[in-house]
């Protein structure tokens, strides 16, 4: 059991979500400025609000594509959204989630939904990368 917890670096991962849940609130009201592509302006990535729906991304990702995904995803995503996610008029499109203000129901429902998804996925299915080491 110990090669197990070094070989997926356990104490590490545990230290790196209690640090990152101890942050979150400290960061609350904070947005991370990057330049959009489409609307000329800068936008505003939240810090705190969108932890659950970026969660549920990596969960996601980390079933389909292999376990090296997942944290790519979840830094990919934001970004994705803040380059390319505002219209013209600097309102943001409604597939971009993150970008919404605190009390919009797409954002809530997306970050519910990517959650849900997300932990069903973990729970129910084989990870990629798992399946093909089983078939060996």
């Amino acid at each position: 059991m110990n090669w197990w917890h070094r070989a997926h670096s356990t104490p590490l991962a545990v230290t790196v979500l209690t640090a990152t849940m101890l942050a979150v609130p400290l960061f609350g009201g904070s947005a991370v400025p990057i330049p959009s592509l489409l609307a000329g302006m800068s936008a505003g990535i939240p810090v705190a609000r969108n932890f659950v729906g970026y969660l549920g991304i990596g969960l996601i990702v980390q079933q389909l594509l292999g376990h090296l995904y997942g944290p790519l995803a979840v830094t990919l995503v934001p970004v994705l959204c803040a380059l390319i996610g505002l219209a013209p008029g600097g309102r943001p499109y409604p597939w971009t989630w993150p970008l919404h203000q605190a009390p919009s129901v797409i954002a809530a429902t997306a970050s519910l939904l990517l959650i849900t998804s997300g932990i069903a996925a973990a729970s129910f299915f084989t990870p990629r990368g798992a399946a093909r080491r089983a078939s060996t």
